[in-house]
């Protein structure tokens, strides 16, 4: 997709968070790594219903005073405040090494106009059963999101299909959409080290809504076992690492893409791929579905072992037709002889759904790239479709990454021939190693568009978030620096990883 030639300008701002507690020490530690979660409806976040988008941002290190890593999540707008499990009325409590926060996904799941928010915390512990996770939801109202009448979902909520068990990591991906077309957003939910018929293969969880919120009355739940999927239960193939909602045959009823980056291609070990649910007035089915790997018919490359083709997707109208086309990461793919360098393919919705025809293979060794790969990069680990210009989205892609100068894994993010980094033209900031730019990515959708990058390493793992704006007009100044949304000056401390999930629309 070629860039155009407009400007790119950086806003600025400050979040506050409440959350605080004593400082948990000077070493810096790596911000994990969080898939990247997919957009999801309504066409705008606005939790308050004031046509205005708003935002949500995980930090699923935050300590809740001396609960040691049990997460939070800042949400921005006019009645923008921190929620985390002790949060009033939320029915659940913070616990160690919940990391609430860890994904986020907004949708309306009752109907009623204002956007609800989901919220995974995948290492939650159910009770005695340590890391089965759990999905926490948030709705919105007049006054913003609030935690009275909150739900916690697990595994062993009544109506939900299987049952917690250690490590089966619920709620590590969500994404919502309307899979029925009943009116009321749905939300699907990665539970990646699943154990169904073999250790960690995964599963999805699919929640419907309703009148009163998700239920899970009638709850699916899909693994690649399931009739038409094209494929079968593997030892470690990690099925619902990473998901993502899109109508690829513009039927009217949502589809879902759900990435399974350790799949092994025949012979070739965790090679990755990707499966395609679609959607039904029944919701979601796994007849007429799709099976890619990089060996599909169309795909450019090759299916190489650790390649992890499926850990980042993202959906959006990425060429000028009706269907929605689906973005999929592939960061550990090797670029020649460079190692772990990363790629990104791009496949095309059409009345039969998504097609290997016409799809595209994107490095950082392509001629119109503003960098080269090297070992590392990450280049594909996150993604978003954003319309930054008024006429089709445009593909962030993030590359956590990437080494400026001595600054190792510093991160940046690339929009067509544009680059965006610490310290740029165009932003602020100062590359420092582990800083990890671009671990994570959102739209806005406000006017003009706004892509939302995730810097979860800044700060000793304090985390950041940076947001870049698209400007529409070519005479559009560009300010001398910009500035990260940031936690307050006191709530910051190394290990939040305050950015490490973000969700717009």
């Amino acid at each position: 997709m070629e860039m155009r030639r407009q400007a790119l300008a950086l806003t600025a701002g400050l979040i506050a968070l409440a959350v605080t507690s004593p400082p948990v020490g000077a070493a810096p530690v790596a911000p994990p790594r969080v898939t990247q979660t997919a957009q999801a409806v309504p066409p705008i976040a606005d939790f308050d219903n004031d046509g205005s988008p708003d935002l949500a941002i995980g930090a699923p290190g935050e300590d809740v005073g001396t609960v040691r890593d049990a997460g939070a999540v800042t949400v921005t707008g006019p009645h923008g405040r921190v929620f985390t499990q002790n949060s009033a009325g939320g029915g659940d409590h913070a616990e160690s090494n919940d990391h609430f926060g860890s994904a986020v996904a907004t949708g309306d799941f009752n109907g009623d106009g204002f956007t609800d928010l989901a919220v995974g915390a995948p290492t939650e512990s159910v009770g005695s059963v340590a890391g089965a996770g759990a999905v926490n939801i948030l709705y919105g109202s007049a006054n913003g999101l609030t935690a009275t009448g909150a739900q916690v979902f697990t595994q062993n909520s009544p109506g939900v299909a299987s049952s917690a068990e250690q490590s089966d990591f619920f709620g590590s991906a969500l994404a919502a959409a309307d899979f029925n077309h009943d009116g009321r957003a749905d939300l699907a939910i990665g539970v990646p080290r699943e154990n169904a018929a073999v250790a960690d293969a995964g599963a999805v969880t699919v929640l419907f809504g309703s009148p009163t919120g998700l239920t899970g009355e009638g709850s699916r739940l899909f693994t690649q076992n399931n009739a038409g999927t094209g494929n079968k239960e593997e030892r470690a193939d990690l099925f619902g690492s990473a998901l993502a909602a899109g109508d690829f045959d513009d039927d009217g009823f949502p589809d879902l893409a759900v990435g399974v980056p350790g799949e092994d291609v025949y012979s070739v070990l965790n090679a990755g791929a990707v499966n395609v649910l679609r959607g039904s007035a029944g919701g979601l089915t796994g007849t007429g579905g799709r099976l890619f790997t990089e060996n599909s018919t169309g795909l450019a490359g090759t299916a190489e072992s650790g390649d992890g083709f499926g850990a980042a997707l993202a959906t959006g109208h990425l060429d000028p037709d009706a269907y929605a086309d689906l973005a999929i990461g592939v960061p550990a793919e090797d670029v020649g002889s460079i190692a772990n360098a990363g790629a990104a393919y791009t496949l095309r919705g059409s009345a039969a759904g998504l097609t290997g025809a016409g799809s595209r293979l994107l490095t950082e060794n392509a001629p119109d790239h503003p960098d080269q790969a090297e070992a590392g990069d990450d280049f594909g680990f996150s993604l978003a479709a954003v319309d930054l210009y008024g006429v089709g989205d445009e593909l962030v892609i993030g590359a956590p990454g990437e080494d400026l100068g001595p600054a190792r894994e510093a991160g940046a993010v690339f929009v067509g021939s544009a680059m965006f980094r610490e310290g740029g033209s165009n932003t602020a900031g100062k590359p420092q190693t582990s800083d990890r730019l671009g671990a994570s990515l959102a739209d806005n959708a406000s006017s003009p568009a706004q892509i939302v990058v995730g810097a979860p390493g800044e700060n000793r793992g304090a985390g950041a978030v940076l947001v870049i704006t698209g400007s529409l007009d070519d005479g559009d100044q560009l300010p001398p620096s910009g500035a990260f949304l940031n936690q307050a000056a006191g709530a910051a401390e190394t290990g939040d990883f305050f950015g490490a999930a973000v969700a717009g629309s």
